[in-house]
C-alpha cells in the first residue's frame, strides 16, 4: 500500500535548478535511500517533503492526504504534516533533560504533562537509553544522542520519518553500529522513511530501496542488490563502491566488446540488443572484487575467455583482503584478494568472468 507519493516534484534556486522533475513512491513500512553526490538535489527534495522547501511545481501526497499541490494551491505548513525528521545535527536541546526532549513533540501537541513523561520513558526504553532519562545530552555520546533524536520523532507515532545524513557526524565504528541498529529500530516500529546519505555503505545496509540521483533527477530506482550488480548508469556504479570503467569501441554479435586503446575484446555473458556497433561510446564495468590474480602463465586454473596478462604496479593490504593494481592492455585495473602473496612488479595473469562484467546503457 502506498504511503508516499511524490510527483514531478520540481524546484529552483535563481538559475540553479536543484531538483528537476522527480517523482517517485513509497510503500507503508519501506525505507527508501536517496543517495547521490553533494549537490546532486536529494536534501532538497527531502525537505520538499517535509515541507521545509516549498517546492516550485508537482504534487506530495503522504496517506492520501494532499500536503503540497501547486496546481490544486495546497501547501500544508511544516507543522502540520506529522512528519518525524532527524537532523543531520541531531537538533536536541542542550537545556532539557533527555525525556523532556523526547517529550518535546508531545507537549506541542498538548498532551499532558505526566503521559509525556510517561511515553518518552517508554521510548527512550525501546532506543536502548533506559536509565539515562535524567540526563542531560551534553553527557551522552554522539550515538546516543542519535537515538535522542530518533526517539523525539518516534515517539509521536508520525506516518513517515526523514533522516538527513543521520550519521555523518559519527566516527566509523559508531556509524556501523547505528546504521545497523536504526535498520531494525524503524522495522521493528514499521514506519516508513526516508534518508538522505552520500555513503553507499549506509544505503546498502539501511535501505530497501536506493534512489541515484544525479543533477536534480532520479538515474536509477532498485534494491540495493541490483544496483549493486547490475547498474545500468556510470552514476550509479559510481555511487555504490568502487568501479573498474571500460570504454568501449564496438560489441559484435557474439557478445565480444572490443576496448578501446588495446587489441582485448571482452566476452560478455549476453550479447546486447540490437546491432553491436550502436554500443560505440558505451562503457563496462568490473567491480574489483570479481577480478582474478593468479601467477602468470597459470591463469590460476581458469580457461576459456576474458584472460590478459597484467602487471601489479601497487599493493595495499587492507586486512581481510588486499587491493592490487594490475596495469594490463586495457588499462590499471583495480583487484580487491583474500590472496596475499602477489608482489609488486610481478607478472600476472587476469581473469574476469563474462557474467561479472556489465554494460551500462549511458
Amino acid at each position: 500500500m502506498t504511503e508516499l507519493s511524490v510527483r514531478d516534484v520540481r524546484k529552483s534556486f535563481g538559475s540553479f535548478t536543484a531538483v528537476r522533475g522527480v517523482s517517485f513512491e513509497l510503500a507503508r513500512g519501506e525505507v527508501v535511500a536517496l543517495l547521490g553526490a553533494s549537490g546532486c538535489g536529494k536534501t532538497t527534495l527531502l525537505r520538499t517533503i517535509a515541507g521545509l522547501i516549498e517546492p516550485d511545481g508537482g504534487e506530495v501526497v503522504l496517506g492520501g492526504r494532499t500536503l503540497y499541490s501547486r496546481d490544486a494551491r495546497i501547501s500544508v505548513p511544516v507543522e502540520q504534516r506529522g512528519i518525524g525528521f532527524v537532523f543531520q545535527s541531531y537538533a536536541i536541546w542542550p537545556h532539557m533533560k533527555v525525556w523532556e526532549n523526547v517529550a518535546y513533540g508531545l507537549r506541542v501537541r498538548k498532551t499532558p504533562r505526566a503521559l509525556s513523561r510517561e511515553r518518552a520513558f517508554e521510548m527512550l526504553d525501546v532506543v536502548g537509553l533506559k536509565g539515562l532519562e535524567e540526563r542531560y545530552p551534553g553527557t551522552l555520546s554522539g550515538g546516543q544522542q542519535q537515538r535522542v533524536a530518533l526517539a523525539r520523532c518516534l515517539v509521536v507515532e508520525p506516518p513517515l520519518l526523514l533522516l538527513d545524513e543521520p550519521l555523518s557526524n559519527l566516527d566509523l565504528r559508531v556509524r556501523e553500529r547505528m546504521r545497523e541498529y536504526i535498520r531494525k529500530l524503524i522495522k521493528r516500529i514499521g514506519v516508513s522513511a526516508v534518508f538522505v546519505t552520500h555513503d553507499y555503505a549506509e544505503a546498502l545496509v539501511l535501505a530497501d530501496r536506493i534512489l541515484v540521483m544525479d543533477s536534480g533527477v532520479v538515474v536509477e530506482d532498485g534494491a540495493p542488490e541490483t544496483i549493486y550488480s547490475s547498474p545500468r548508469t556510470r552514476v550509479a556504479a559510481e555511487s555504490i563502491g568502487s568501479s573498474n570503467v571500460l570504454d568501449v569501441s564496438a560489441v559484435d554479435a557474439a557478445g565480444n566488446a572490443s576496448i578501446n586503446d588495446s587489441d582485448v575484446a571482452l566476452r560478455l555473458a549476453e550479447p546486447p540488443i540490437g546491432n553491436g556497433a550502436t554500443s560505440a561510446g558505451r562503457r563496462l564495468i568490473v567491480r574489483p572484487e570479481d577480478i582474478v590474480v593468479s601467477a602468470a602463465g597459470g591463469a590460476g586454473g581458469h580457461h576459456g575467455p576474458n584472460i590478459f596478462p597484467g602487471k601489479i604496479t601497487g599493493r595495499f593490504y587492507l586486512g581481510a583482503t588486499t587491493h592490487y593494481d594490475i596495469q594490463t592492455p586495457v588499462g590499471v585495473l583495480r583487484c580487491s584478494s583474500e590472496n596475499r602473496d602477489i608482489a609488486i612488479d610481478q607478472n600476472v595473469d587476469v581473469h574476469i568472468a563474462p557474467e561479472k562484467l556489465v554494460l551500462l546503457e549511458r
